[in-house]
């Protein structure tokens, strides 16, 4: 599964049938795309050649793994997988796996795989992180803006 640097899951929107991305206004404030000013680079069991980025319409930059724009949600914890398979602005979001299909079930099974990404302008690198945590029970906090 692909997470970013502080342990935030990774998702896909599958009503996007294309690398362009769908998901803007109330939908990018409720899933934030995964953004970057620099190339991404992969590490640990992500395949290099499903890296990609695409132009969002205001002009930043989002991630692409396997063709698909890749978000968080805006409400989890670290390593708090709360909205897989959650169906919300006309399509279903999903975790994503290093072989950039989604997962058809969580908790998956099998290493996890981390997505080092900075919403600041960082470049994207991918690796293998350490076992998560068990989720905490406290109140999340909102980290993100669309």
């Amino acid at each position: 599964m692909l997470y970013d640097a502080s342990g935030q899951p990774i998702y896909l929107f599958d009503a996007e049938t294309t690398s362009r991305p769908e998901c803007y206004g109330d939908c990018a404030k409720a899933w934030p795309p995964v953004l970057t000013k620099g190339k991404p680079r992969p590490a640990g069991a992500v395949e290099p050649d499903l890296l990609g980025t695409i132009r969002r319409r205001d002009g930043s930059t989002q991630i692409t793994y396997a063709g698909h724009p890749l978000y968080f949600y805006a409400h989890e914890g670290k390593y708090q997988v709360l909205c897989h398979n959650v169906t919300e602005f006309g399509g279903t979001w999903l975790v994503v796996k290093p072989n950039g299909q989604p997962a058809s079930t969580w908790p998956p099974a099998g290493p996890a795989t981390s997505v080092i990404a900075s919403r600041w302008g960082a470049p994207m690198s991918i690796r293998p992180h350490p076992p998560a945590p068990k989720p905490s029970l406290s109140s999340p906090e909102a980290r993100r803006t669309a």
